[in-house]
C-alpha cells in the first residue's frame, strides 16, 4: 500500500510540475496573441489592397492607351515621311 500512495505522490509531482510549464508556455503564448492580426485587421488591409489593385488597373489602362496612341503617331509619321521622300 505505501508504494501505491508512493507512486502516486510520484506522479501527482510530475502532474504539477507538467502544469507549471503549460502555464508558462500559456502565459507565453497569450503575450504574443496581442501581436496578432484581428479579423477587422484583415478587412481593412484586403479594402486597401483592393483600392490599390483598381488604380493600378486604371494607371494601366491609361498608360497602354497613352502607349498605343504614340505608336500610332509614330508609324503615321513613318508613313508619311515615306510616301513623301519616296
Amino acid at each position: 500500500m505505501e508504494e501505491r500512495v508512493k507512486r502516486l505522490e510520484d506522479i501527482a509531482e510530475q502532474t504539477r510540475a507538467e502544469l507549471v510549464a503549460i502555464g508558462t508556455r500559456l502565459t507565453r503564448m497569450e503575450a504574443r496573441f496581442e501581436t496578432f492580426a484581428t479579423r477587422d485587421d484583415l478587412r481593412a488591409v484586403e479594402a486597401t489592397a483592393s483600392r490599390i489593385e483598381a488604380m493600378v488597373h486604371k494607371e494601366l489602362h491609361a498608360q497602354t492607351w497613352k502607349l498605343i496612341s504614340v505608336i500610332a503617331v509614330l508609324f503615321g509619321a513613318a508613313y508619311g515621311l515615306s510616301r513623301l521622300l519616296h
